[in-house]
């Protein structure tokens, strides 16, 4: 089967009748074995989607039975799918997941950013340890 090879996508972003920004985007179509379907633009550009892909992770989440074995809500969900700055209703919403699935804060291999704000830095820390900001005393 020939791949289809296009042109990058073009978006034109517009404010009251006039483009604002515009933006090629390249994207593929591939098959479950990896290979390539469709391609628009260039198939071999390198990308860091980051947080972009956090809600087709999340999609595991769920369709693997995980929501529902251990129980988790909307909330929790929502944590998966969506980036956040360690503010207090997050860290405690990923301290309950954790005891939900048996872990602890320990268990985790990365941190968050530090927060912008005195009050939630001293208390944010998973840890349960005060952090400090250096560059905000």
């Amino acid at each position: 089967m020939k791949t289809s090879l296009r042109d990058p996508i073009r978006v034109d972003i517009k404010r009251g009748g006039l483009v604002e920004s515009r933006h090629q985007i390249s994207a593929v179509l591939m098959h479950p074995d990896g290979t390539l379907e469709e391609c628009w633009g260039d198939p071999k550009m390198l990308v860091f989607p980051r947080s972009a892909v956090k809600p087709l992770q999340a999609m595991a989440l769920v369709s693997s039975g995980a929501v529902e074995k251990f129980n988790l809500t909307s909330q929790e969900i929502a944590l998966a799918c969506a980036s956040h700055g360690g503010e207090t209703m997050h860290v405690e919403g990923v301290r309950n997941w954790l005891s939900k699935v048996g872990l602890q804060t320990t268990d985790l291999e990365t941190g968050f950013q530090r927060l912008a704000y005195r009050q939630q830095i001293w208390n944010a820390d998973l840890t349960g340890h005060p952090t400090r900001n250096r560059h905000t005393e």
